[in-house]
């Protein structure tokens, strides 16, 4: 009884090398470069309001950061607003 509970063993060991599981994959990822912050997210991409959501919500973070301050000192309010309004999220399929 022993050996045959040793030989199952070992055939299962067997199969799990012949077919190893696929690798588990991250559930998102995120990475920045010069000029822009990139994601890959699983799932269905949003739709047209989220990502006026998703836009707006990004705006005000911004506008709460020190890099607004900076923004302002520079090129004064008004233009630092038009600024403001040129950044949104783009979607990449």
């Amino acid at each position: 009884m022993a050996k045959k509970k040793k030989q199952d063993k070992n055939k299962r060991k067997r199969q799990q090398h012949k077919n190893p599981a696929p690798p588990k994959l991250p559930s998102g990822m995120s990475w920045m470069d010069k000029e822009r912050l990139h994601a890959l997210l699983p799932g269905e991409p949003p739709s047209a309001e989220m990502m006026a959501v998703f836009n707006d919500n990004f705006r005000k973070e911004l506008r709460n950061s020190p890099l607004w301050d900076e923004m302002v000192e520079k090129f004064g309010a008004e233009e630092a607003e038009k600024l403001l309004k040129q950044v949104k999220i783009e979607l990449k399929r």
